[in-house]
């Protein structure tokens, strides 16, 4: 059964007291995840704007150290960037500060806390319990990929760079939420998740199965295509300065349905038009199509090309285009042929079998993927795994003839790619090919050739160090940053987590978890205090309350959950036990809600917070609450690299 709530009610700085029975807690964890972005509103301070999490602990009434607090804030100034902070403030029985140490740790975009953010404060106990010493940590989790999702991705200009020499960099999933969400990183600060389908308006969601296709315009407009739940070809698009939008480009088109599990392929042409390939329901490759400031309008490739032969029922699609502005759209045949519908411009679509032009050699395997790009010589590569198991390359250099080239077998006749494995690639940066795929092995390999020099397999799960390697059928995409930064992409087993193969150029690869980035990590011990001062705690409450010197805070969302962990079993009251020195509590404030608890004891407990849309404030703390300078002359500690 619940614990009834304190007077104060369960919000703001009124929150339930843990305790362990008056014995002393030891091991003590607060582990805060947010679900849901925690968004700061107004402030009702002069100088300070923010919010924090504040964990305030009691001790026994013959401690001189009677109250202690151990906090996270996210905060803002006038004429600061928003950041971070850290603080701990230490009270004696009368209420008087013993201590007070303050300082900024990661810089923050703006005065949100993004959902998949967790925060986490653990308290280091001696032999006599006393807490002489915390760690804190924020970990970006982000947001779990849905275990079978597509992944595409696209690096764009930093507008946060002027000029912008710096590059975004942005992975697209489809979320366990069925809503699309990017993984953004811009070099000023670190990833962020961003729920695109939520930004823009919460319209239709993509289809169980929906492909996914990204790519950045020379407008600096973002588009990432996909198969809505209506069966529609839709983009989210963001012009630069703009919203997210969500674009019915069937119903814009008037054009034909596309098949439920049709691929998608799209880019911009050198016009600044716009290019999203697709099968319809006619099994026909069509194009979706919108010159530089025109309308859209659906094309029949195939019936433009002279109504030839078509795709077949699980054909792959890839697109590019050549230095000529000339347009490639390859697929798979109804008799297993590598196919390239083309056009160059002024031209008419024809519809090339570059198997056979290549010599007639190996074609696809029955589930082969497709990938094509263009090299800086406009040579074209189109990528595909052979009825042989092996990654293959059909390649053709400007007035040259097609030819069909064994990868596997040029590399060294070594690890070849599991069946039905993806395949991505991309030109680096030295005018090197790099060609990915999931091995027979299980390890993300590299097809790899620079000029002058011979085709090689690398193993970069192995390169990496890490052995976390991709969930059978996972998908794989990968790309190279201007200045030559290497990012290969997939979801990994078990906890589904979407992992990033990274290479800095003359660096070695790493393997980063994208669902795990942890951004911070401070410990301070032993805590800066007099030997007679350390006490160990007996009662606790956490609380999501305005930034400092008592203010209140407005926030306009946020949820999520704060879990408490603890070696000595923890029960749940809704006042202040007789043990306690003192009834300190927090004199900050916020419209800040907490969830019932049952009494326990627990070892671990789990309690739920969100935000009221009208704030609810309690204005009168029992503290005085963390003081900091008002004064702009003295600013915030920097931030420690």
């Amino acid at each position: 059964m619940s614990v009834p709530p304190p007077g104060g009610g369960l919000g703001s700085n009124s929150n339930y007291i843990l305790t362990s029975l008056c014995n002393n807690i030891t091991g003590l964890t607060v582990t805060i995840n947010v679900t849901q972005n925690i968004v700061h509103k107004d402030s009702s301070g002069i100088w300070y704007h923010g919010f924090g999490f504040q964990l305030n602990c009691n001790s026994a009434p013959h401690f001189s150290n009677a109250f202690q607090q151990f906090i996270f804030i996210l905060l803002g100034t006038p004429i600061g960037d928003p950041q971070i902070n850290l603080a701990l403030n230490d009270y004696t029985v009368g209420s008087d500060s013993i201590y007070l140490e303050y300082f900024g740790v990661l810089a923050m975009p703006n005065l949100v806390l993004p959902a998949g953010y967790q925060l986490q404060m653990q308290l280091k106990n001696d032999t006599k319990d006393n807490i002489v010493g915390i760690t804190w940590t924020v970990t970006d989790l982000g947001f779990l990929p849905a275990p079978n999702t597509p992944i595409t991705g696209y690096w764009s200009p930093s507008p946060l760079q002027n000029p912008p020499v710096l590059t975004r960099q942005h992975v697209n999933y489809i979320g366990i939420d069925g809503h699309i969400h990017e993984r953004l990183h811009d070099p000023s600060y670190n990833w962020v998740d961003n729920d695109l389908t939520q930004l823009s308006g919460n319209g239709i969601a993509p289809a169980d199965g929906s492909a996914l296709d990204a790519y950045f315009g020379p407008d600096n407009g973002q588009h990432i295509n996909f198969i809505g739940t209506d069966g529609h070809v839709r983009e989210l698009y963001l012009a630069l300065g703009g919203q997210w939008i969500n674009n019915d480009l069937t119903q814009l088109s008037k054009g034909i349905l596309p098949l439920p599990n049709t691929p998608l392929d799209g880019y911009v042409d050198q016009d600044g038009g716009q290019h999203v390939n697709f099968i319809g329901n006619d099994n026909h490759v069509h194009e979706l199509f919108i010159p530089s400031h025109g309308h859209w309008i659906d094309n029949d490739l195939i019936h433009k090309s002279g109504d030839g032969i078509g795709p077949r029922p699980n054909s792959p699609l890839d697109g590019y285009i050549d230095a000529d502005n000339g347009q490639h759209v390859n697929f798979i045949d109804t008799d297993g042929h590598v196919r390239e519908l083309y056009i160059t411009p002024h031209g008419q679509w024809v519809n090339n079998d570059l198997i056979q032009k290549s010599g007639n050699g190996i074609a696809p395997s029955r589930n082969s993927t497709l990938c094509g790009y263009l090299g800086p010589d406009n040579g074209q590569h189109v990528n595909f795994i052979g009825t042989d198991g092996h990654v293959r390359e059909l390649y053709i250099t400007p007035h040259g003839q097609w030819v069909n080239n064994d990868l596997t077998h040029l590399s060294g006749d070594s690890t070849p790619p599991a069946p039905g494995s993806p395949l991505s690639s991309y030109w680096g940066d030295n005018n090197s090919q790099h060609v990915n795929f999931i091995g027979t092995d299980g390890h993300v390999r590299e097809h790899y050739i620079h000029p002058d020099a011979q085709w090689v397999n690398n193993d970069l799960t192995q390169l990496s160090g890490n052995g976390t390697v991709p969930v059978p059928g996972s998908a794989l995409h990968s790309y190279a940053q201007p200045d030559g930064e290497q990012h290969v992409n997939f979801i990994s087993p078990g906890d589904a987590h979407l992992h990033e193969l990274y290479a800095r150029p003359h660096h070695q690869w790493v393997n980063n978890d994208l669902n795990n980035l942890q951004l911070v990590n401070r410990t301070i011990q032993p805590l800066p205090l007099k030997t007679d001062q350390f006490a160990p705690i007996n009662a606790f409450q956490v609380n999501l309350v305005g930034p400092i010197n008592s203010d209140s805070a407005v926030l306009s969302s946020g949820a999520g959950t704060i879990t408490y962990s603890a070696v000595t079993p923890l029960t749940v009251q809704n006042s202040f036990p007789s043990c306690t020195a003192s009834q300190f509590g927090t004199a900050e404030t916020a419209n800040s809600f907490y969830g019932s608890l049952d009494a326990g004891p627990s070892n671990l407990i789990t309690q739920t917070f969100s935000t009221s849309a009208q704030p609810m404030i309690h204005f009168h703390g029992p503290t005085k609450g963390l003081n900091l300078p008002l004064e702009p002359n003295k600013p915030l500690k920097p931030i420690r690299r």
